[in-house]
């Protein structure tokens, strides 16, 4: 069941970016031809325009908050950029908005409301045995539903005997999860990474079953576990799916 909502998200996802492309092929076209001015292909080919329509998606299938927050964010931005080449049809003082002054700090705003938020609507768990130090006197553990890091780093070693899954955000951050000293269930356990300007390792026992879905803006997701001729012949799958941007995930064995 899980498997299937996730490759309707992913089937969804790709139609989008088809459309995102024909429809940026044609307007390049029109433009070319002489049939669109020079003000409204930049308008309509540009960074704020892209991150609404990924806004919109994102709030219709994936999370509606934090979609939301993009799209609010999103329309600042085109809204800005659409009074600089029309100031008579926007004629309040929107050209003067400053992306350093103003937008930047709204972002962080926005990030953060969207982080705590999150927090606060999702149900505490208390399933997931984290190491947060290791010191000579012995190991330090808390019991831990996720991981929030911003502006800061964090190393997370799971040593409870079945690991169910977790979620990991990080904001100009970085943060290390290592499950080689536990096992999972049978079926499917899910971890949810979002890295915004960030990166995140996941340290995996060599014979598991990783299936990567994950949506990448300017980031990357990348599998570089030395594998091995030892294969997993249970039903047992580690998905790792989230979004990454600005930022890397790196899976580790």
């Amino acid at each position: 069941m899980k498997q299937n909502k996730h490759s309707k998200n992913d089937s969804t996802f790709g139609i989008l970016i088809g459309f995102l492309l024909i429809g940026g092929g044609l307007i390049f076209l029109l433009y070319n031809l002489g049939y669109i001015e020079r003000p409204i292909m930049k308008i309509v080919l540009s960074f704020p325009n892209l991150l609404l329509i990924i806004s919109l998606y994102w709030m219709l299938f994936r999370n509606f908050f934090t979609g939301f927050m993009g799209v609010l964010v999103s329309s600042i931005l085109l809204v800005t950029k659409i009074a600089v080449f029309y100031p008579l049809l926007i004629n309040f003082p929107f050209q003067n908005i400053s992306f350093k002054y103003t937008i930047l700090p709204i972002l962080f705003i926005v990030v953060g409301i969207s982080i705590i938020s999150k927090i606060i609507a999702k149900p505490k768990k208390k399933e997931y045995e984290f190491i947060d130090k290791v010191k000579d006197s012995g190991f330090f553990q808390n019991l831990f539903s996720g991981k929030n890091v911003i502006f800061g780093a964090s190393k997370n070693i799971v040593i409870a005997p079945i690991f169910k899954g977790t979620d990991i955000n990080t904001v100009f951050g970085g943060a290390v999860l290592d499950l080689r000293k536990t096992d999972i269930e049978e079926g499917e356990t899910i971890i949810e990474v979002n890295v915004v300007f960030g990166g995140v390792e996941i340290y995996v026992p060599s014979n598991w079953e990783v299936i990567v879905n994950t949506t990448n803006i300017l980031g990357a997701t990348e599998d570089k576990r030395f594998y091995t001729d030892e294969k997993s012949f249970s039903n047992k799958q580690l998905i790792i799916k989230g979004s990454c941007i600005f930022g890397g995930i790196e899976i580790k064995n």
